[in-house]
Order: structure tokens, then sequence, then C-alpha cells
């Protein structure tokens, strides 16, 4: 990945939405967002591309989704940056052999009959989601709490740790900084920081709502992120968290 995807703090738009549509149908896209400006000027429009997909041909594909959708730009405001198959094969590969190096550890009873277990496909190029959270531990100790995350990334995981006083509101921080803490590892030149989190009651459902600081070495933008508590105040924030940050870290 040549550079990061930043996101805007609101939620996309319709026009927004529509045209993001529009580009991801573009051959070759295996992701894109756009982002307007004042009227229907689009800001910035970033897009994944496939390894070995023409950029020039998907750049000219792209200005014509956005003109379709009726949006003026600017040329410069298309962002393109390539997906590296062969590091996600890589990757791919590496998590395969972590896999199977605890299958031979652990052996199951299923495995006395292996002409029964039907052979495990390659896994797909595109896998979704940028970051998948993984787990989430909690360690309470005196007056503090400690949030360990581990984010998941195509084979990769990375581990953020954060502690705050043991209230529900010092919970729902570590928990959000733990996971922006692992989500900085995931990406290049993205810093992340907590501008703070709140919990929210809307429609009879209690919510962790945050703001996250996202900086680049071109600009920061403030990003929301909200999630309902349906399990704990830890797994939401940690949730209201990724949501923030999903378009901004690069898939």
């Amino acid at each position: 990945m040549n550079a990061p995807f930043p996101a805007g703090p609101e939620p996309l738009e319709p026009l927004e939405d529509q045209a993001t549509q529009e580009i991801e149908r573009i051959p070759g896209v295996l992701a894109a967002a756009v982002w307007l400006g004042s009227g229907e000027r689009v800001r910035d429009v970033y897009i994944a591309a496939a390894t070995g997909a023409s950029i020039a041909t998907i750049r000219r594909a792209a200005g014509e989704a956005l003109r379709n959708s009726g949006l003026a730009f600017d040329e410069a405001a298309i962002q393109i940056a390539t997906l590296d198959a062969t590091e996600v094969r890589t990757r791919a590969e590496r998590a395969s052999e972590r896999a199977s190096e605890r299958a031979r550890a652990e052996p199951s009873p299923a495995e006395a009959a292996p002409a029964d277990i039907p052979e495990l496909e390659p896994r797909p190029l595109w896998q979704g989601r940028f970051l998948v959270l993984d787990s989430l531990h909690v360690d309470r100790s005196g007056q503090y709490v400690t949030c360990r995350v581990d984010l998941a990334r195509l084979g990769d995981q990375f581990t953020g740790e954060a502690r705050e006083l043991d209230t529900e509101a010092g919970r729902a921080r570590a928990a959000a900084r733990a996971t922006l803490l692992a989500a900085e590892q995931a990406s290049d030149a993205i810093s992340l920081g907590l501008e703070g989190a709140a919990m929210v009651e809307l429609f009879g459902r209690r919510y962790v709502a945050l703001s996250v600081e996202a900086a680049t070495t071109r600009y920061v933008s403030r990003l929301a992120g909200i999630a309902a508590v349906d399990r704990s105040v830890e797994d939401a924030a940690c949730a209201a968290s990724l949501s923030a940050i999903e378009r901004w870290v690069a898939w």
C-alpha cells in the first residue's frame, strides 16, 4: 500500500455514498471512499486498486463515475494506492502455517479420519474489513483497569495496551486507547489519539460514543465512532474505535 486512506468525521452523505458505490464497481477497484467539500464539490477520493490493475484506466473511470453523480472535482483529488497482492499472499501463507502448527500441536479426534476432511480452499485476496478485533483482555487491579487489545490484519496481529481508572468511563477510555495503539501499528505514517469518550443513551439503549484525532503528514482530522453496549463497555469502546478509523486506516 502506498499511503493511508484518511476519513472525515462525518458518516457518508447520500451523494458520497452513491459515488463510492459507483467507483467500487470499476474493475480492479477493491475499495473506495469519497468525501465532499463545500457544496457538491469533491474534496478527496481514495481508491484501493488491485495489483496489476491499470491506474490510468481506473482514474478515467472514477472521473466518469463522479461526473455521472453530478459532482465537480479536480483530477488531483483522485488518489489511488495499489494493494500488494504478493505481500497479502505471503501474510496469508504465514497465517496458514501458524494454523497448521497449532493443529499439529493439538490434534483433534477428527484427524483420525483425514479422508473425510475436505481440502481447504485458498483464502481470497480481498478479506473485507482491514482490521478485525481478534481478542480483548481486561485486567482489574486496585483502582485501575488495564485493557489489552489484539487486532488481526491479513494474518498479522497487532497489540495495544492502556491503563485507566476503574470507572465506567475509564474502562471505555482504556479499551479505546488500546485499540488505537494497536491500529497505529497496522499502517505507516499515521498517528491516532483519543480525544474523548462518553456513555450516551439513545432509543432506550446505551452506547459508547467517542472522538479520535487522526494525523498524517498532510493534516489532522477528528473521527467519530459509536457502538451499542451489547456485552461490555470495553467491547463497545473497541467497536466504536474501529468504526471511527476504518476508512482512515488503509485497507
